[in-house]
């Protein structure tokens, strides 16, 4: 029972850990979801929180804006510091960005 305590329990709308709750957007849910998969490129991302009405530009600080506000709140529920969710380069190709959880400081917690 008590280690399932210290564990993040991911809800239908947001995200429990040690009896605390933290509320989370849908699409935020789904970014984490494909994350807990394996990296997820920085496109499939924009085309999750694409809005076709805005320019490019809005729709990256939508999503770079997403990112941060997930990190931000997961910060808050968990006290560690560091990024939850990591940007980084693909290996594949350097050109493009992928998404991925920083396995080295949750893994205790995911």
């Amino acid at each position: 029972r008590t280690k399932r305590l210290r564990k993040l329990s991911f809800l239908e709308n947001g995200i429990k850990y040690r009896g605390k709750y933290v509320e989370l957007d849908p699409m935020a849910i789904s970014i984490i979801q494909l994350a807990f998969k394996g990296d997820v490129q920085f496109s499939t991302i924009s085309n999750i929180l694409k809005k076709p009405h805005l320019s490019k530009i809005q729709n990256e600080r939508i999503k770079n804006k997403m990112i941060i506000e997930i990190n931000l709140k997961l910060h808050v529920l968990t006290g560690i510091s560091q990024d939850f969710l990591v940007v980084s380069k693909s290996s594949y190709d350097a050109r493009y960005k992928v998404v991925s959880i920083n396995h080295a400081a949750f893994k205790k917690i995911i």
